[in-house]
């Protein structure tokens, strides 16, 4: 699972379009973050690594980004470009707050550190994007009292920090009702799409494993063909390349992929 989390709260290298959304194009910014902005704009367009300007708690494995796991939100760090061998660039108090697909990077708003709980930040996607919303609309769905960001930053919290962790949905102000877009979080805080993913990569894994037990005799004479020796017994390691998996033969090296029927 923290595998899995580490990868969503990345950012994946590939050309992306991005799109301004017309609060962010009317903001009146300093100069020095407009030229942050286009560079990340640029960057995007290119293809490049953008992962210099998340949080640097993406090399913990074991960090839970709320916001991401609540609202499907990354944020954005607008300091000047890593020097030397700093991964990251600068830190300010200022942040571009992002939705990325598969082929755009949104860019949703400029905002301070204090607004990680601020529901403009679904008001404006809504506003500007509802497509990227609507899997996650509540239909039939009233909301008398929606909460405010204070109340959305204690649900966030993990129980010993005085929350509990607990899902709430997001009211805007036509009174549509949206439903954690990011898909969510465990009491533990973690993102329940790295934990569903995990969890089906450990059901077959399990399925690999007994298909390997009960075939072991066809996979010593595949060993033999593949490097002409007879093993006494068999070791067999999973092994996780670019999320596919396969099974290596540690003696000698020998590896196989299982293709099972439907």
């Amino acid at each position: 699972m923290r595998y899995f989390s580490e990868k969503l709260r990345r950012i994946e290298e590939r050309p992306r379009t991005v799109v301004w959304s017309r609060e962010l194009r009317a903001k009146e910014l300093p100069e020095e973050l407009r030229t942050a902005l286009f560079a990340i704009e640029a960057s995007s367009l290119a293809g490049l690594d953008l992962n210099p300007h998340l949080s640097k708690t993406i090399k913990k494995a074991g960090y839970n980004d709320m916001l991401l796991n609540d609202w499907g939100i990354h944020h954005m760090h607008l300091g000047p470009p890593s020097t030397g061998t700093d991964f990251f660039v600068g830190r300010r108090d200022e942040l571009l707050f992002v939705w990325p697909t598969v082929d755009k990077l949104y860019f949703v708003d400029v905002l301070g550190h204090g607004h990680f709980s601020d529901d403009t930040l679904i008001e404006t996607t809504h506003q500007n994007w509802p497509h990227l919303l609507e899997p996650y609309r509540c239909t039939d769905v009233v909301v008398p009292d929606p909460i405010s960001s204070e109340e959305r930053t204690l649900l966030r919290r993990p129980s010993k920090f005085g929350g509990g962790c607990l899902l709430a949905a997001t009211t805007v102000r036509d009174g549509t009702v949206y439903f954690t877009p990011g898909g969510g979080y465990s009491v533990g805080g973690t993102n329940r799409k790295a934990r569903d993913v995990a969890y089906c990569y450990l059901n077959e894994a399990s399925r690999w494993q007994q298909w390997c037990k009960s075939n072991a005799s066809t996979v010593s004479q595949w060993v033999h063909q593949r490097t002409g020796r007879w093993l006494p017994e068999l070791r067999l390691s999973l092994q996780l390349l670019s999320d596919q998996m396969i099974v290596v033969e540690t003696q000698t090296r020998a590896r196989f992929s299982i293709h099972f029927g439907a």
